[in-house]
């Protein structure tokens, strides 16, 4: 017996045509509400905050973008905006007439004063936590509370992103002018690296599948400061960022005074340098915020404090859960910073730190 041949019904056909079409609209629907959504949301790129002006409304919940503007010093990227007083990720950040995440503070130190000048990062910026639980807000009050024979001011110059040669430009441009008795520089493993907040101009409009991304678990393109594209263009490489921007060879040429071994190598000796000149102490506070096991170590000049242990002890690497914002996220929280100014007071009043700088105000008062 001859097989039967298949019939195609039209009205069939039809009704797979609309299922398939219909199917298709809507992904399509969700793509595109995908990306509008990714636009709407995206951090400024700092191509578009050389044309912002106006400060956001007190209160007001934004994002990076809207809390810094481009510098004018070639070596910093960037800077926070003066006078600032608005929600990031939760927290309050208020910033200074100075452009600095702390009160308004004088330029000349007060009589009778200690200064304690910190450079640093997303960490010392107090990620994600209040101005007063950050560590050396900390570090203030249990100075206070030990010492109370002297005013004690300790002043928070970071950003987050900032890298060791933009800190060192942040300490000569600003920093020195508040003549600070100690310098602690707030170390991190992505110190050699370009600012973490990397962009792609592509933005919405960018390859591949927002859908697909999303499914799969997959971050989509966050443009927020420096544009990837850039990068891959001049540096003839497709986009990355663990090795890419760390050196020099795969970045663009206005960054290479501020990427790479080198130039962390020549920052910190720049550090020790101005540190010897301005009679300020350098100490190095550690803390193993993202990957890589390069360590700096301490020389003549320098000290070294480990907040979160030793190069091969354990929680050196990442700290414990109950210290950092989240899973996925090695910022310290609240209790991280109570842990790294506890370690940090006890570790120089051991050495004698505090002693010492007590014992030349006295000096220089006579």
């Amino acid at each position: 017996m001859a097989p039967r041949k298949a019939r195609f019904h039209p009205r069939g056909m039809a009704r797979t045509a609309l299922l398939l079409v219909g199917t298709g609209l809507g992904l399509g629907l969700i793509e595109a509400g995908l990306r509008i959504h990714h636009h709407l949301t995206r951090e400024t790129t700092l191509r578009e905050l050389e044309t912002e002006r106006e400060l956001p409304a007190p209160g007001a919940r934004v994002k990076l973008g809207s809390m810094i503007k481009p510098s004018p010093h070639d070596r910093l990227v960037y800077e926070l905006r003066p006078n600032l007083d608005v929600r990031f990720r939760d927290a309050r950040v208020r910033t200074n007439s100075h452009g600095w995440r702390g009160p308004e503070l004088a330029r000349a130190k007060p009589e009778g004063t200690i200064r304690i000048l910190g450079i640093g990062d997303s960490v010392m910026f107090g990620w994600a936590v209040e101005q007063e639980e950050r560590y050396l807000d900390l570090l203030e009050a249990r100075l206070d509370e030990r010492y109370p024979e002297r005013r004690w001011e300790v002043i928070a110059l970071a950003a987050p992103g900032y890298n060791l040669p933009m800190e060192v430009e942040a300490l000569q441009r600003y920093g020195l002018t508040y003549e600070p008795d100690l310098i602690l520089y707030g170390y991190v493993a992505n110190d050699r690296c370009l600012p973490n907040f990397v962009a792609d101009d592509a933005g919405a409009l960018g390859r591949g599948s927002f859908l697909l991304r999303t499914l799969s678990g997959l971050p989509l393109p966050a443009p927020q400061l420096v544009p990837r594209r850039a990068i891959a263009n001049e540096a003839g490489r497709g986009p990355g960022y663990t090795t890419k921007f760390c050196s020099p060879a795969t970045v663009p040429a206005r960054y290479h005074s501020i990427v790479g071994e080198e130039s962390f190598a020549r920052s910190l000796a720049e550090l020790e340098t101005i540190g010897a000149e301005h009679g300020a102490p350098v100490v190095i506070v550690t803390h193993p915020l993202g990957t890589g096991s390069e360590w700096p170590e301490a020389s003549e000049g320098v000290q070294v404090v480990y907040a979160t242990g030793r190069p091969g002890e354990p929680g050196s690497e990442v700290p414990p859960p109950t210290l950092r914002l989240g899973f996925n996220d090695p910022h310290p929280n609240a209790a991280g910073h109570a842990s790294i100014a506890d370690r940090l007071f006890e570790s120089l009043r051991e050495r004698g730190v505090w002693d010492q700088l007590l014992a030349r105000a006295a000096t220089t008062e006579h």
